[in-house]
């Protein structure tokens, strides 16, 4: 049992889940089969089934088997609570994790919080870490900010803990690959001298041999003999002064080297914590942006696509959904200054705003909306006080099921129109041609307008990343005249083929011009009424 057990773990690390089961499977079948027999001297028998029991039950979610990896997880948990056992936060962390993906947010919430109570108990950084940031995001999708903020920092609290304990390891790893290389570079220079000490006493044993023979054989030739001696005597410092120079030339070269190596080595180190922070903060990003189940509920599920693609891991474009009433709805579409990690800290900035605006304040008309981000973007960034001029350009709609109409404002950003009685005919509501934020020395004022929606229509939220994008043979802009063209031929099919039509057709536009992606882009289709 102990065998398949650990074999089965070690399946489980390799992400081999289906061999990892069979293993664990057998593992149990033998624990339950012969109750008497510990996996190690001294374990408790329903201890180790917890642990048989939640191995399972993790495999089992990774293999998509959702309702097995409750049950196993479940069964686990019921063992492991009483006794406050060892790996409880692990198994209380992926029931959290199923009733985050099932939105039950308060009973994911209470799952994490009693994974940190073991996690801290038994000094389980890593299950510690995971607890803190899921729950972080359960309180996010509960609109409890300021408690989710205090379990943010506390979980890169514990990610820096975690990451100077991983630092020391690294460190303490390269030290002793150092004082191996030094070994050997010490090993090298004692060969080398006693090579050099051999090839010496050789040449002495020689050079003696010499000369008792010419003492015995040629004594007469005295002159003969000094000629000889003075020769060898120079080139031995002639082989020596060498020798001197190229040990000095290896020397330096070889302090090059361990500079250079190290240099690289650390500039490595930095670039892979670089990008995990990165990564980080794309989670978090990810986590802000409304779930598609969001829009599915709203509008239907055949009746939307989001195209959402970042330049780099994170993205200064984002967009936004709240639910009014039963038949009244606020979608924003953005796009912040920048992209990459500048774009996406003024997106976090917008979304906080519009989180104040919107569902604290109740300003709820659009063109009111896009002048209350500009008063608190200059306000957030202090923009009167330095030369800071970011901001974004957005699409704001609201739409009213029950009067079928639809609001519209936008800064700098159009909205894109068809109706089905009009199939071939794709209008564009203009935007005002104004930012939002860096605008301090006016007091800008929005245009609003307002559509009747007597059939059903489609509307495409946009910002400027696909039109703007580089692409075909002639190096040219895809352009709006494109873009509402191509709306205009995928109108008729359903929106989920739409978003795919749409994908190809950019990566197509850039693979012909031989361009990369040069800013976010994203789309967002609705059909109403």
């Amino acid at each position: 049992a102990n065998v398949f057990f650990d074999t089965g773990k070690s399946y489980l690390r390799q992400k081999n889940y289906e061999k990892a089961i069979i293993n664990f499977r057998k593992a149990l079948h033998l624990r339950l089969a012969n109750p008497n027999m510990d996996f190690k001297t001294g374990d408790d028998y329903e201890a180790i089934n917890s642990r048989v029991y939640s191995e399972m039950g993790i495999a089992m979610y990774f293999i998509k088997q959702k309702d097995s990896a409750k049950f196993f997880l479940e069964k686990a948990n019921k063992i492991q609570a009483p006794i406050d056992h060892l790996f409880w936060c692990r198994t209380s962390n992926f029931l959290g994790l199923l009733a985050y993906e099932q939105q039950n947010w308060e009973l994911a919430l209470e799952y994490y919080k009693k994974a940190m109570i073991n996690a801290k108990k038994h000094k389980n950084l890593v299950e510690l870490r995971e607890s803190y940031y899921y729950a972080f995001l359960c309180l996010l999708k509960t609109k409890r900010n300021t408690e989710a903020e205090q379990y943010l920092k506390e979980f890169w609290q514990v990610q820096d803990s975690i990451f100077r304990i991983e630092s020391v390891e690294k460190i303490a790893k390269l030290q002793r690959g150092f004082d191996l290389r030094e070994s050997e570079a010490k090993l090298e220079i004692q060969n080398k001298d006693l090579d050099k000490q051999v090839f010496i006493r050789n040449l002495m044993i020689l050079f003696a041999a010499l000369l008792m023979v010419l003492i015995g054989v040629i004594h007469r030739n005295s002159k003969l003999k000094t000629y000889t001696n003075k020769l060898l005597e120079d080139k031995n410092a002639e082989v020596n002064q060498t020798n001197e120079e190229i040990n000095l030339i290896n020397n330096n070269l070889n302090n090059t080297i361990e500079l250079v190596n190290k240099q690289k080595h650390e500039i490595e180190k930095q670039n892979t914590n670089i990008t995990n922070s990165i990564r980080y903060a794309r989670l978090i990003q990810k986590a802000i942006l409304p779930m598609s189940q969001s829009f599915g509920k709203i509008f239907g599920e055949e009746n939307f696509f989001i195209l959402y693609k970042p330049r780099d891991i994170v993205s200064g474009d984002f967009y936004w959904l709240h639910q009014i009433t039963d038949s009244q709805t606020i979608v924003v579409v953005a796009d912040c200054t920048g992209h990459g990690v500048p774009g996406a800290f003024m997106s976090m900035v917008s979304n906080s705003l519009l989180n104040s605006i919107i569902i604290e304040q109740h300003i709820l008309s659009p063109k009111l909306i896009l002048k209350a981000l500009d008063k608190g973007i200059q306000k957030a960034l202090k923009q009167k006080q330095n030369k800071n001029r970011d901001g974004m350009d957005a699409v704001i709609i609201k739409t009213d099921r029950q009067e079928r109409t639809l609001l519209f404002g936008g800064a700098k950003n159009d909205l894109f129109f068809i109706s089905q009685n009009d199939p071939n005919q794709v209008q564009n509501l203009r935007a005002t041609r104004k930012s939002v934020g860096g605008n301090i020395q006016t007091d800008p004022s929005f245009e609003e307008h307002s559509i009747q929606i007597d059939s059903p229509s489609i509307i495409y939220l946009c910002t400027d990343g696909y039109k703007d994008q580089f692409g075909s043979q002639q190096r040219r802009k895809f352009m709006t005249s494109q873009i509402k063209q191509s709306f205009q031929e995928i109108c008729l099919e359903k929106m989920s083929y739409q978003r795919i039509l749409l994908d190809n057709k950019i990566e197509q536009w850039m693979h012909e011009g031989g361009e990369s992606q040069m800013d976010d882009i994203t789309i967002i289709g609705i059909r109403l009424g």
